[in-house]
């Protein structure tokens, strides 16, 4: 279907389908460099019970258009989320007492 505008004196017919194919096509390529992108899951327990270690946090690479997961070759490594993160744990920790030593 045709969509006139009038103004200006002139006449100008729109048609609604070329735009649709005009609009998809400059979101597709604007979408290309940027298509696929990084996710960082939920983190993982720390490796260690008391004192400083490490954790993992999985990370995917997906379709940013609807979120579909894909092959990591796809999404860029230098964006790639840190996988492992510091982490500091004192739910094992205990206080050991003794004897009192020399000064």
């Amino acid at each position: 279907w045709d969509l006139k505008k009038h103004g200006g004196g002139g006449v100008a017919v729109i048609d609604a389908e070329s735009v649709h194919t005009d609009l998809v096509s400059l979101f597709q390529s604007h979408l290309k460099a940027d298509a696929y992108q990084w996710i960082s899951h939920t983190s993982g327990a720390c490796n260690v019970s008391c004192g400083g270690g490490h954790h993992a946090r999985p990370a995917s690479c997906i379709r940013w258009l609807d979120g579909a997961p894909v092959d990591d070759s796809l999404c860029t490594s230098q964006n790639k989320p840190a996988t492992l993160e510091p982490c500091v744990a004192t739910y094992g920790c205990a206080w050991h007492l003794g004897e009192f030593g020399a000064c």
